[in-house]
């Protein structure tokens, strides 16, 4: 099987599927400098949702202990934390 139809020019995936992060989005001419994720399109084509997802919370190094995110109505953000005798909020 042919990766590219020259008549056609439709391929059977994306070359590549690049994820980025705002604030991780800087690009050089067609490139990102720092992508988060990149993976071949067959690839992407292929791997679960629940794998993505995992791919990508590991790539932003998330913090475990953070459960939510409050926004106030003056547009800025609060973190929220489980402190270390907190139960785990999914068990609630």
């Amino acid at each position: 099987m042919r990766d590219y139809d020259p008549e056609t020019g439709e391929a059977p995936y994306h070359r590549a599927v690049v994820i980025v992060q705002k604030g991780r989005d800087r690009k050089d001419i067609q490139r990102y400098v720092d992508p988060l994720l990149v993976l071949p399109g067959e690839e992407y084509a292929r791997i679960p949702f629940e794998g993505l997802l995992s791919r990508i919370h590991n790539a932003i190094g998330w913090d475990d202990n953070v459960f939510g995110v409050f926004l106030r109505p003056d547009g800025t953000k609060e973190i929220l934390h489980r402190g270390p005798t907190d139960k785990d909020p999914n068990e609630i």
